[in-house]
């Protein structure tokens, strides 16, 4: 069984500390569990958006997407991609080309491997939902070989997510007509949802991403 420490950030004066994965660095936790949890998300979208050959990114697109996942459940609080690239950078995790793009180092890419290869766990709060949806998302960034074993335990962990929401849609609009019509096209988006996981899953495992991506534009 390979051992990982769980990655994160620090939100603290020293900036990101080392958490050794096997031969990999990642940042370790340090402060509350939100914050840590925010840092987190914020060094995972840095980390999968940063990796490869080509990837260079700017500060203001990681910030779109960190936006796009949190949709309604969660805002990154104001500076969160800033300091958190500026922890990376300081651990040598990301390099910056002097433009304002920034792309993942050897080390970089050895912590976004133990971020993506973490334990799964059943998310509790918004931010921890943003996470796993991320975890998902960059799933692609592991290995062929490695991706199996994460994808399963994410979209199951997904799927409660989703479940949990079901519920609460349902319990929301009892005996309120029009508020259930309303309640009704959220469990339809769900229900999407639910269906987008197991297509992302079966891409992974079948090596189809990019038809996944061309058929969903």
């Amino acid at each position: 069984m390979m051992i990982m420490a769980m990655a994160s950030a620090t939100v603290g004066h020293g900036g990101l500390e080392g958490a050794r994965c096997g031969a990999a660095t990642a940042p370790r936790v340090v402060a509350t569990r939100a914050s840590c949890r925010a840092k987190e998300a914020a060094c995972l979208a840095v980390l999968g958006l940063t990796q490869g050959t080509t990837e260079t990114v700017a500060a203001a697109e990681i910030e779109a997407v960190l936006a796009t996942v949190g949709a309604e459940e969660w805002h990154p609080p104001q500076g969160l991609v800033t300091q958190a690239i500026g922890g990376l950078l300081a651990a040598e995790l990301v390099a910056c080309d002097g433009r304002g793009v920034f792309r993942a180092t050897p080390a970089g890419r050895d912590a976004l491997h133990c971020l993506l290869m973490a334990p799964v766990a059943a998310p509790a709060e918004p931010v921890d939902r943003v996470i796993l949806s991320l975890r998902l998302c960059l799933l692609d960034r592991l290995p062929e070989r490695e991706r199996a074993v994460q994808a399963d335990a994410l979209v199951s962990a997904w799927n409660a997510v989703l479940d949990a929401r079901r519920r609460s849609e349902e319990r929301l609009a009892h005996g309120l007509p029009l508020l259930g019509l309303w309640s009704r096209q959220r469990r339809r988006r769900l229900e999407d949802e639910r269906d987008l996981c197991a297509r992302i899953r079966d891409a992974l495992l079948l090596g189809e991403c990019g038809g996944v991506s061309a058929a969903s534009a």
